[in-house]
């Protein structure tokens, strides 16, 4: 076929930018958060948008915070904790898990969440006698969250702790705080380097 100087076949053109664009890459989300990952702002939203486990969180998170944003009398306790948690998850690259940390963050924000707004079923309050000298009694309240969890209260501070093991005596535990009880029977660390303490449900 001749082919005059300067000019270039039709099919010829478009062969070439077929070419061109099978190599270009595209734009597409591994997982999709709540957020636009496009617009991801840290090493910590780049992580979630990469892991469609934690983008699944991530999501739920967002539909349990609106929820709890219903809640007028609390909307700014609601602001302000949801901040002070951010701020933590975005730190989790400075964990030796940061993938742990994330999950574990996301899983226990969310229970908290659903427990202190009363977004899911409860169980109690039981309140408990325990052997130390205080007049303030221990109260717990069980929730059907994913895992379950319990509102733990005692000396004026409230703690939501997830449930440990699936079988044997259920053991609750967050941060410096431990609750284990069978058959009415708990025994509660409530402070780092805390004395184990043995309580009784009252009847």
């Amino acid at each position: 076929m001749r082919v005059e100087r300067g000019r270039v076949p039709l099919l010829g053109i478009v062969a070439v930018a077929t070419a061109c664009l099978s190599v270009l890459p595209v734009e597409t989300d591994a997982a999709t958060p709540s957020f636009s990952c496009r617009r991801a702002a840290n090493a910590a939203e780049r992580l979630i948008c990469n892991d469609e486990a934690l983008a699944a969180l991530d999501r739920k998170m967002a539909e349990v915070y609106g929820a709890a944003g219903k809640t007028p009398s609390q909307y700014t306790d609601l602001n302000s904790g949801q901040r002070e948690w951010t701020r933590a998850r975005n730190d989790c690259w400075r964990a030796s898990d940061f993938r742990g940390c994330l999950e574990e963050l996301y899983v226990h924000r969310i229970a908290e969440l659903q427990v202190r707004y009363r977004l899911v079923p409860g169980k109690g309050p039981f309140r408990y006698v325990c052997d130390i000298d205080r007049a303030d009694e221990l109260k717990a309240t069980f929730f059907a969250t994913e895992p379950p969890s319990a509102m733990l209260e005692y000396i004026g501070e409230s703690f939501v702790a997830l449930q440990k093991q699936p079988k044997g005596p259920a053991r609750y535990e967050t941060y410096s705080v431990s609750f284990r009880e069978q058959n009415g029977e708990a025994a509660v660390v409530w402070g780092k380097d805390a004395k184990e303490m043995r309580c009784t449900v009252q009847k």
